[in-house]
């Protein structure tokens, strides 16, 4: 919630434009997120794979979208 590099605003509208996008905003934490508050990351992390077990297998084996 406190990147210099990447303010929480622009963050939230670049995860809008990804579709399924989702937004981790780490407390306290900066651009390092994973230096600073590891056990979140990990968290986190872990939560999006589980999150996306069920689908992962379609979507590995799907052919990439190309822009017109």
């Amino acid at each position: 919630d406190r990147d210099p590099l990447v303010p929480v605003g622009q963050a939230w509208n670049l995860s809008r434009q990804v579709r399924d996008g989702r937004l981790f905003v780490a407390p306290d934490s900066g651009h390092d997120v994973l230096t600073r508050s590891p056990a979140l990351t990990i968290e986190a992390l872990g939560g999006f794979y589980r999150s996306t077990e069920s689908i992962a297998p379609t979507s590995a084996n799907a052919k990439p979208e190309v822009p017109r």
